[in-house]
């Protein structure tokens, strides 16, 4: 409206995710040995620790998580950010995180197939590609209003897409996937699907039938 352009001429195409991910050799298992975690539930986030990524939004939310044993691992460098604000914490909560430097890309794989849940909480994030790739695994992910890719989730169907700085909303979702195996399963299940129509291969035909 702003740009008195007719909607009729715009088109939004989304990022796309490498189906050569496949390609690994997946084993959950050896995630969950060497880090100790088979009898937990595993909340998973990728990415750098930075505040814009809404790491203490995540922090901030997880003491709501009552009813389920988790861990919640944390894949991303540490940071001089990251060591300010963990201070912060209570030890119990700090006792339920593991926090990994970057995985090459065969052990990132495996991490996304040990996860029950993914979590993209950014305050700001132009898209989220790691969301769509733990999408690809078939694992239900929870993003904010603020991710890019939040658009194209069917909001409870594929995912769940929560407002930014509302902890107790994120809480809530958390708990109500990680004790739910059905919701779970057939969220994870949707995602799978929905990730499917995201690859390069069938966006370039997008954008072929387009031009």
């Amino acid at each position: 409206k702003d740009y008195a352009v007719s909607s009729s001429k715009i088109f939004i195409i989304p990022n796309g995710f490498d189906i050569s991910l496949y390609n690994y050799q997946v084993c959950k298992n050896s995630f969950k040995d060497k880090y100790g975690i088979h009898s937990l539930k595993i909340i998973l986030f990728v990415g750098r620790l930075h505040k814009v990524k809404g790491i203490e939004f995540l922090l901030d939310a997880m003491p709501g998580v009552r009813s389920v044993n988790y861990k919640l691992v944390l894949i991303g460098n540490r940071s001089g950010y990251w060591d300010r604000i963990i201070r912060q914490y209570p030890e119990d909560l700090v006792n339920k995180l593991i926090r990994i430097d970057n995985l090459p890309q065969n052990g990132l794989v495996n991490a996304y197939a040990a996860c029950d849940i993914f979590i993209l909480p950014s305050e700001y994030e132009p898209f989220g590609l790691v969301a769509l790739e733990a999408m690809a695994f078939g694992k239900p992910i929870i993003v904010t209003d603020r991710v890019g890719m939040s658009s194209f989730i069917k909001n409870g169907v594929d995912g769940f897409v929560v407002k930014f700085n509302d902890k107790d909303e994120l809480a809530t979702v958390i708990e109500n996937l990680l004790s739910n195996r059905d919701k779970q399963k057939q969220v994870g299940k949707n995602a799978l699907i929905t990730s499917r129509q995201l690859t390069y291969e069938k966006l370039a035909n997008k954008f072929i039938a387009l031009y």
